[in-house]
């Protein structure tokens, strides 16, 4: 199964990266970027755990910090 996360999920990440590194320090940066990836990789290994948000879309929600990762799930292989 491959999981297809939101056209604009990597400029998004990118920005609030960006953002915790500015106004909280790099230790709150960091908080952020290890939550999102333990988040990307709960998708990855359980998709059918998080809700739809639209037909075939999915949310996955992070504790600390108010971001969703949105995604869908792809049966066929790339």
């Amino acid at each position: 199964m491959t999981i297809i996360y939101h056209r604009q999920f990597q400029r998004d990440l990118s920005a609030a990266l960006r953002f915790y590194d500015e106004e909280g320090g790099s230790k709150l940066g960091d908080r952020f970027f290890d939550e999102e990836a333990a988040v990307t990789e709960k998708v990855g290994s359980n998709p059918k755990g998080f809700h739809f948000i639209a037909e075939g879309m999915r949310r996955a929600q992070l504790q600390n910090f108010p971001y969703l990762v949105i995604f869908e799930e792809n049966a066929a292989k790339l």
